[in-house]
């Protein structure tokens, strides 16, 4: 705060008598500096309301093109425009209820709700863009899934599906979800997105390709609602899983050949990663062992020195 030589004092008196009273004097010889009006004008305001449909920045470049900003401040512009805004699609002090309003005044003709079938404890917002459907639905092969946390103040999920069309990205569908009193029960979620994920399959009917990151709720609704599409996961979740793992300082789970063998017939029964010690590798105790001891005798599988003296 700037200081002024203004020949002021503060004069303040307290008596014994009186504990709770006190008797101020404060003088000034000299003005500070005054105040300055940064309000809004009304030049700036009818910039604002002319152009609410536009993006804030875009309004603050006219003003500075005016030259009528004064000491109005781009926050203050984009503060008056987002309150403008929020006259047009806030209808609730609640904000999913609000949400529900807005989607419903726009149904049938905007936007479609996806009809879903919500079980205890579990609340949704789910809809997709009927214009970007009717136009592409069935143009769209390939489909991807994202998730991210608390979304707004309520703590919604949100998932979004996105489609890829000419190498572009085309925004299918959004679901918010949320546990409400936390008796929803296992695998609500799960049966939601299969939900969502079936109406958008129907719509787009000739998805080849699915992609996701590493979560199960995920890959399951996928594959159990498009078998026919071929899943991927996310290159960028896919290498930072892998470099987390290998980062960890810890032995690798155990690997029996043989087992792998039994349920996937194309790999090398004798192949064995790094260094084995019988069934399991070297510094895994059978107690942390993942698989079952297999049934084929342990001098039947190949160590690395075995490998080595051939």
């Amino acid at each position: 705060m700037d200081r002024f030589d203004c020949n002021g004092y503060l004069h303040i008196t307290m008596s014994d008598h009186f504990p709770s009273l006190a008797g101020i004097i404060i003088t000034h010889h000299l003005s500070h500096w005054g105040y300055l009006d940064i309000s809004i004008t009304e030049d700036v305001e009818a910039i604002i309301k002319e152009r609410v449909n536009m993006p804030a920045s875009k309004i603050w470049e006219a003003i500075l093109l005016e030259g009528i900003q004064g000491q109005v401040t781009e926050k203050q512009v984009h503060a008056r425009w987002a309150s403008l805004n929020e006259e047009q699609w806030k209808m609730d002090d609640d904000q999913v209820k609000s949400a529900i309003k807005l989607l419903e005044k726009k149904e049938g003709h905007e936007i479609e709700i996806i009809p879903v079938q919500l079980e205890e404890g579990i609340d949704a917002v789910t809809f997709t863009f009927k214009g970007v459907l009717d136009v592409v639905g069935e143009e769209i092969v390939k489909v991807a899934m994202d998730s991210t946390w608390k979304t707004n103040a309520a703590g919604y999920e949100l998932y979004g599906f996105i489609g890829e069309l000419n190498g572009q990205a085309i925004p299918l569908a959004f679901c918010f979800t949320a546990s409400t009193n936390g008796k929803a029960p296992e695998g609500a979620k799960d049966c939601l997105l299969h939900s969502v994920i079936k109406y958008i399959a129907k719509r787009c009917p000739n998805i080849e390709f699915t992609l996701s990151d590493k979560y199960t709720t995920e890959i399951d609704g996928f594959q159990k609602e498009i078998p026919k599409a071929r899943h991927q996961l996310c290159h960028w979740h896919a290498i930072t899983y892998v470099e987390e793992q290998l980062a960890q300082d810890k032995p690798p789970a155990a690997y029996s050949a043989p087992c792998a063998h039994e349920v996937f017939d194309f790999i090398d029964p004798t192949w064995v990663p790094g260094i084995s010690a019988g069934w399991l590798e070297d510094s895994i105790h059978e107690d942390d062992a993942e698989c079952p001891k297999p049934s084929i005798p342990a001098s039947v599988q190949l160590t690395l020195e075995s490998i080595l003296d051939i």
